[in-house]
């Protein structure tokens, strides 16, 4: 027997231990949660890619005054890690 096989005969046979109305109990629960945890936030994240490196930054943002807490990695430093490539292009294609 797979293990997918397994897995979904062990997960069929809990959820008829625990009985249909209770798995939609258990639903209902975790998606409650997670609306209380966008609502009770005060941040967000925003992902945004890096123009001169491709590289993925991701900012966190006060949800109220729209003011950046941290951004990962932060942008200056892309920028400058942009420009040193772009340096170091420079030099290759001035000896070539």
């Amino acid at each position: 027997m797979s293990f997918a096989q397994n897995l979904s005969k062990t997960t069929g046979e809990a959820a008829d231990l625990r009985g249909g109305q209770e798995n939609k109990d258990f639903e209902l629960d975790i998606k409650s949660l997670r609306s209380l945890s966008n609502e009770y936030t005060s941040t967000r994240m925003e992902f945004k890619i890096h123009d001169g490196t491709k590289r993925v930054m991701v900012r966190i943002v006060d949800r109220i005054t729209s003011d950046v807490i941290a951004e990962i990695p932060p942008e200056k430093f892309l920028d400058l890690l942009a420009g040193l490539w772009k340096q170091a292009g420079l030099i290759v294609d001035e000896k070539a």
